[in-house]
This record gives C-alpha cells, structure tokens and sequence, in this order.
C-alpha cells in the first residue's frame, strides 16, 4: 500500500508549475492594468509571482485560513484575465523567456522527475524543510496567528518560530497552492522551489536586453539562475533564499522596463514597488539591505540611462510608489522589528547566538560566487586534481569576462545587469563582513546567477566576426562547468525516503488525537508528517521533553533504543512510536502493539501490569543478549522485592504483593552478522569515521565469516544511511540490495531471503555510480550488516522463585512486574 501511494499525487505534480504560472500571470495583469501600464509579456509572471507574495501573505496575517485565502486569491487572479480579455491570447506568449524558464524547471526539478513519483531533496542535510512544511500546514488553517495548541514537538516549533517573527512570505502562496491542489505540501514542495526558480530564469533573460538578441538573453538566464550555489541551495528546501532571490530578479528586470520604455518611468514607479515589498514578505528584516540597494540601484540605473537628476515632477510618482510600498509590505512590516532583532542576535557579530557554520563544515570562499563547483556538495573544498584546476580556472574566466562585462554595460548604457551588481555588491559590501560563515553563503547563493549574467555581458562583447569562435568556446565552456556543477550536485543531493514518509503519515492515522507519543528515533520530518498526533520527537529541537537516558550523553542528530532510556521516563508515556529493526527493543510489558507497518510500530501503555524494575539486554547488531545472573539476581534480590513493596502499608499486604510478584522476559529475533569496524576485509576507500562507521566515499567491499546455527527463512538488515545501494551476498550468492537515506543509528530493511545453517562468508559491495538522484552523495554510512530470523516477539512470564531458569539465555529485557 505505501509503494502504491507514492504514486498518488502524479497529477498535482504535473498541475503544480502550471497552476503558479496562472496565478502569476493573472496577478501581473491584474497589477498592469492597475497601474495603468503595459508590460512585456515575459515580465507579467515575474510582476505577478510578486504580488503574491504579498497578497498571500497579507491574507494570512488577518488569521485567515484557506477557507477565505482561496476565494480572495482566486477572485484577483480571474479579475487579471478579465480585465485583459480583449487582448488576452496575445499577452499569454512570454516568448524565449518562457524556455529559459521551462529548462530551469526541469533541472531544479530533476531529482523529482527521475525519481517518477513525489519526492524532495536535501533530506538530512540541513531539513528546515521539515519546520517550513509545518508552517505552510499551520498557515492554511490559522494563518499567522499563533493559537494555543497542546503540547508536541509540532506545537514547540511552531510556538518558536511564529513569536520569533520568521518570513512567511513564499510559505504563504506554497499554503495557498496546496490548498487549491488539494494534496499535501510536502507533494509539491520541490515543484514550488522548481517553479520559483523558473520565474527567475525569465527575470535573468529579461536583464540583457540590448546586449543579445532574446535566444541568447534566454540561454544565458537560464544559465545564471543554474549557478552551482543557488542551484545547491534550492535542493537543499532553501525557500526564503530562493524566493527572494526570485524577487530580486524580478525587481531588477521590472526596473530595468520601466527606465527603458518611451514614456519614461514615471508611470511605472508603483509597479517598482511592488517586487520590493515581495523581497521583504520573503525574507522580512534580512531583506531590508536588498530592498535598499534596489532602490539605490534603481536611481543609478535611471541616471545612467536618463543622465539627468530626478526632477519636481518625480515627487508625485515617488509618493504612489512609497504609498504601493507601504500598502504591499504591509504584512511583512507586521513582524519585522521582530525578526530584526533576532537576525541581528542571531546571526550578526561575534557573539551570535546561532551556530556560526550551521550546516556548513568551513567558511564558504568568495570565489563560490562564479557559480562552478565542480565537486557536487558545495560545503567540502574541492580536493587537488583536475576537478580542482578546472573550478579554478573556471572561476578566474567568469571573474576576468565579470570585469569585462561591467565595462560593456557601462558603454552600452544598458541598467539592467549592472542594477544587479551594484545591489549585491552594496549588500556583500555592508552585510557580509558584519554576519557569520551560515549567513553568508546565503548571500554568496543570492547573488550567484547575477555574478554569471555578469559573465555573459563580457562573453558577448566578443561576438564580433573576428573573435567569434572565442566567443563560441568561452560561452560553451562556461555553461559545461556551470551546468556541470549542477549535474554533480543533483548527483550528490539526498533524496527524500518517500516510502518511509508515508509510512509516518501512516503512523499519524494511528495514534491521530493521541499522546503524548514517545518518539526516539532522529527523524525531523515526524513532526510534520505526524501533526495529527502529540509526538514528542524527543532528540529535536525544540521540543517539549528531552530524553531521560541511563548514560546522560549528547543527543540531538541520534537515536536511541528505549533501553538505553530509564524506566520512569518511557513509561511516562502512554504511546510509543518505534522503529522497526533487529535492535530495536521491545517496550515495557505493560505496552501492547496497536499497529505496524514495515517501518514503525505503535504501542498503546495498559494499566496492567506495573513495571517495577526493568533489565535492558541487548548486543551491537540484536535487540536481545544472554542474560547475566549477576545482573538479574540484583533486579530480583530481596532488597528489590521490599523496595517495590514499600508502597503498601501493612505487613501482610505487602507479603502478598511481593508474592504476586513475577518476571516478563521478552524475546526477540536472533541476528548473525558484523560491524562494519570488525570486518575481516573492507575496501581502503572505505575509511571509519570516530563513531566507528564506513563512510562509503567509492565503490568498494566489506567481508566477514559468520555462523548461523539454524537455518530457514531470514531477513536483510544494514545499519547506516545508503544514498546508493549496496549489495549483500552470501558465499558470493547474491541475497538482495539495500538503500535509502536513513536516519542516525538506524536501519534498513532488505527483504526476505531463505540461509541454510553454516559457516558463511557474508560480504557487502557498493557499486559504482549511477544517474539516479542523490547516487554519488557523500553521506554515505555503513555501520552494520545482519541477518535476522522471521521469528515474532514474544513475552513470558516466570514465577521470581524460578529466576535461576533464565540465566544464559538470549532476551531482549527481563522486568519484574507486578499485577
């Protein structure tokens, strides 16, 4: 049933780009005829993606769910079309822009394509998806408004992030496109980053103007808005950082328009306005700097077209923009003071209180503004060889053709490339040295694609008869490195275990209305697909209630088996939500299982019986390990047994409890197999990392000689994240291929196989490379490999006289209860 879903939502997938291009376009009519101008056809989607942005927004921050954002949004889009009706089928060609766009979308949007059903990327790479999704879910039915809400890892992000002032911008229209698709976000959330960015890519063909004819202008936006870090950002579920991207674009080739035509840009001051105030409904206070160099920009632009200061006649027209400004930002300006002090805490000076790398392992160079990276995952250095000469080289061509670009413009006269250098140099100028390492590269990945269209300004001044052919190579070979670096980063992006999120969702109908559920496994996108029900990822942050563990340790990027966790704490809760694997333990006796998919299992706490004492069991590669008579002799001593009886107050009663007393062992699958760190032979391109796991960097293979007593049915589990499957073979028969990306410490189901008893050979082998996303990711860890038997749980209860019994023998746990 789950591998059947995946494929649900085909059509919203396909729906999703088109359905943004009506909204768009029809908002950017509706804006046009408003402010009494006619755009080219290309910019109206751009004009249009702005205002809503902040339309969305604005409707949102009245708490206003979908039941009245929808008809709003819907009644101004068909206004647009209306009000262009005469001439509509003439306005609806945006020409090559529109190409330049559908080729973004498609390689934004690859990973998705390939993949055949919905997906995301940038899975367990920085997963602010996962808080994003929530507020997109949270917007559709409170909008902004922060209602009270019981308590879960859900309600803890929510509560934190909507008092913090957070952008809401691009989460707004994303709630409003899910709402009208009538599917869930997650379905369509690499679409909507795919989208945006094809948005941009018209904006960046709308740049260059007189200096290419409109297939070149295309080819090159559709080359810039690809920029090696923006391109990694968006498939990392960067949101904000592409949608204000996006709206930059929009406000320079906007700009750019209203300097250039006849008419003069008098007229079109209102509808400048417009994509300044989308710029801060995206990224609130951190978008004041653009906002702000935009319209410094904007006035150098028209000087250098115009060569003459703005006259008395430019305050009426400046006072209609400045009023469209206010009215459009708004919303934005609701929460703005607020966002600006934590931007400024948070991620400014030297005592920022946010991680100054975050997801980063270094500083990112200035040079990563050239747009080649020619290594896949934009936070490692390049190592030395050819990859490295070639970014390197490449990224001194791009700066040298940059520098000759800046002097064509500036003869050319031509605003709209140089518009956007200046804004981002002002903003990397002011903003950059004053914010840590994390903060920075979004600034680095904002300003990527304007760095390229710089570029292929200085590319274009050599398409003269005599330099042509340098022209040719120049072009070709910066867009292979640009487009290259692209290609190696969908290799390496992480897709989302889709199948594995379902399987959440599943869990959510289970335990809908329940809780608090106790969940201990790492897994950031629980509380967005578990919402429904108080789940306490307890290793998240933030979240309610931190685990409670036997050996205190650092938790956050773990998960923890329930035995490693004190008694008192898990049964505190009255659901578990647990993971399925040969480790993983079962809970205390008085849980019985509600329900269970092939990743997770729900368990429902009884009143009966009571848990006094409980002995974790448990070895590296099974749940279960022999019991030691040391160990359960002090869990079942006289001392115990009075202790648990102390809460009785007569003598006799508690004679009585005490002989009521008994013993629940569980059981669970036996497991053969090896760590990775204890392998007989493993591949020299297979390191250990300190945490003693494989970090998979080629393609290699792992052995170790196993004996499995009994055979019969059996199944495949490996310990690790496998971004590319590996195959496991016994006595070199092949058994199956495993894989996925997985949370911490967690495991991988491979299937059903058939062992006969034996000494075997069992060995792992990782292939090489393939096309499929997120196959060449680094990420790759291999901790364990096992075969475990088929057989069920079970628990069985011992008199406490016949303790002796169980000594020696394989358990998951021994508990002393009472009834």
């Amino acid at each position: 049933m789950l591998h059947t879903a995946l494929w649900d939502d085909v059509a919203a997938i396909a729906a999703m780009p088109v359905l943004l291009w009506i909204i768009a376009t029809g908002l950017g009519l509706l804006a046009e005829r408003l402010a009494r101008q006619r755009l080219d056809n290309a910019l109206l989607a751009p004009l249009g993606f702005c205002v809503a942005l902040s339309l969305t927004l604005g409707i949102y921050t009245t708490g206003a769910g979908n039941s009245i954002a929808l008809p709003l949004l819907l009644v101004a889009v068909l206004a647009g079309f209306l009000l262009q009706r005469r001439d509509l089928r003439s306005r609806l060609n945006p020409g090559w822009p529109l190409l330049a766009g559908l080729a973004a979308y498609v390689l934004f949007n690859l990973s998705v394509i390939a993949a055949g059903h919905w997906t995301f990327t940038g899975y367990n790479f920085e997963n602010d998806s996962a808080y994003e999704m929530l507020l997109v879910d949270y917007l559709k039915v409170h909008g902004t408004h922060l209602v009270v809400m019981k308590s879960s890892t859900s309600a803890s992000a929510l509560n934190a992030y909507l008092q913090s002032g957070y952008p809401l911008g691009s989460q707004s229209l994303l709630a409003a496109l899910s709402g009208l698709l009538g599917t869930s976000v997650a379905v369509i959330w690499q679409g909507f980053i795919s989208a945006m960015a094809a948005i941009g890519a018209m904006a960046l063909a709308m740049l260059s103007g007189r200096m290419m004819d409109r297939r070149l202008a295309a080819l090159a936006g559709f080359v810039a808005m690809s920029a090696a870090l923006t391109y990694q950002y968006a498939l990392q579920g960067s949101i904000k950082e592409i949608a204000v991207t996006v709206a930059v674009l929009s406000s320079l080739a906007i700009t750019r328009f209203a300097i250039l035509q006849p008419r003069g840009v008098r007229g079109a001051v209102a509808l400048c306005a417009i994509p300044l105030a989308a710029v801060l409904s995206a990224y609130s206070a951190a978008g004041i700097p653009y906002a702000a160099a935009l319209a410094g920009s904007g006035v150098l632009g028209l000087l250098l077209v115009h060569r003459r200061l703005p006259t008395r006649a430019w305050i009426a027209p400046a006072l209609i923009g400045g009023v469209t400004l206010a009215v459009f930002c708004a919303p934005a300006l609701n929460t703005i003071s607020t966002f600006l002090h934590v931007s400024l805490s948070g991620y400014t000076g030297a005592h920022a209180s946010a991680p100054q790398l975050g997801p980063l392992f270094r500083a990112l160079p200035l040079s990563e503004l050239s747009g080649v990276w020619l290594f896949g995952d934009y936070r490692l250095p390049v190592p030395h060889g050819h990859a490295n000469q070639l970014t390197v080289l490449a990224t001194v061509v791009i700066f040298a053709l940059l520098v000759a670009g800046v002097a064509r413009l500036l003869l050319r006269r031509e605003p709209g490339p140089l518009m956007g250098l200046v804004t981002m140099g002002l903003v990397l100028l002011i903003v950059y040295p004053r914010s840590i390492p994390y903060a920075q590269a979004k600034l680095l990945a904002i300003a990527s694609p304007i760095v390229v269209l710089g570029a292929a300004q200085g590319i274009s001044w050599l398409r003269t008869r005599t330099l042509l052919p340098l022209a040719a190579l120049l072009s070709g070979g910066i867009g292979a490195t640009v487009l290259g670096s692209s290609a190696l980063a969908y290799h390496s992006s992480p897709v989302a275990p889709t199948e594995r999120m379902l399987a959440l969702r599943q869990a959510e109908k289970w335990l809908h209305g329940k809780g608090p559920v106790l969940d201990s496994e790492f897994e950031q996108f629980a509380k967005y697909f578990m919402q429904g029900a108080y789940v306490y990822v307890a290793t998240d942050s933030p979240t309610p209630v931190p685990l409670e563990l036997r050996s205190p340790q650092s938790q956050y990027d773990r998960s923890f088996d329930l035995d490693s966790e004190t008694l008192p704490f898990v049964e505190s809760f009255p659901y578990i939500l647990t993971r399925v694997s040969p480790a993983a333990s079962r809970p205390p006796a008085n849980y019985r299982l509600i329900a269970q998919n092939p990743y997770y299992a729900a368990w429902r706490r009884l009143p009966v019986p009571r848990v006094l004492a409980h002995l974790p069991l448990q070895s590296p590669i099974s749940a279960q390990a022999p019991v030691q008579c040391a160990a359960l002799g002090a869990l079942v001593s006289d001392d115990a047994a009075a202790a648990a009886a102390a809460t009785t107050t007569a003598t006799t009663a508690a004679a009585a409890t005490t002989s009521a007393m008994s013993l629940v062992v569980a059981s669970h699958t036996d497991s053969y197999g090896f760590q990775l760190k204890n392998a007989a032979t493993r591949s020299r391109g297979w390191p250990l990392d300190p945490s003693g796991a494989a970090v998979l960097g080629s393609p290699g293979a792992a052995s170790k000689s196993v004996v499995i007593p009994h055979g019969g049915a059996y199944r495949i589990w490996v310990q690790g994240t496998l971004p590319r499957r590996i195959t496991v073979k016994l006595d070199g028969r092949k058994l199956g291929t495993v894989g996925g990306v997985n949370t911490p410490d967690e495991w991988l189901d491979g299937g059903a196989v058939t062992v006969a008893p034996g000494r075997h050979t069992l060995e792992v082998l990782r292939p090489g490379g393939s096309l499929v996303p997120g196959d060449g990711g680094s990420q790759g860890r291999l901790v364990a490999v096992a075969l475990s038997t088929e057989s069920p749980r079970r628990t069985h209860t011992f008199p406490i006289g016949q303790w002796r019994r169980l000594c020696g023998q394989p358990a998951d746990w021994v508990e002393l209860t009472r009834p």
